[in-house]
């Protein structure tokens, strides 16, 4: 059996991404809550900006593993890389 061809790989790997978007936007949101929640407990109006900033920081962080994963998954397991098709010989 061949290798799926790029088209099928990047397909599976934009459904992977879209579905763990969905659930790293989830949790996202209960942890930005969190962090007002805590926050506005301790009475410093300038520890919002830091508290956001860093929250802000670890979602786009486990959006970009979640990216690079959704693109790595399929490719290791069909022993194919993603890039084959680009390179020039």
């Amino acid at each position: 059996m061949g290798h799926p061809a790029r088209h099928e790989i990047e397909k599976h790997a934009k459904n992977e991404f879209a579905v763990a978007q969905e659930h790293i936007a989830v949790k996202h949101a209960r942890k930005w809550r969190r962090v007002l929640t805590q926050v506005a407990a301790t009475g410093n109006s300038g520890s919002y900006a830091p508290a956001l900033i860093e929250s802000k920081a670890k979602h786009v962080r486990k959006q970009i593993i979640a990216l690079a994963d959704s693109y790595a998954k399929p490719s290791i397991s069909s022993a194919c890389p993603v890039t084959q098709g680009r390179r020039k010989h």
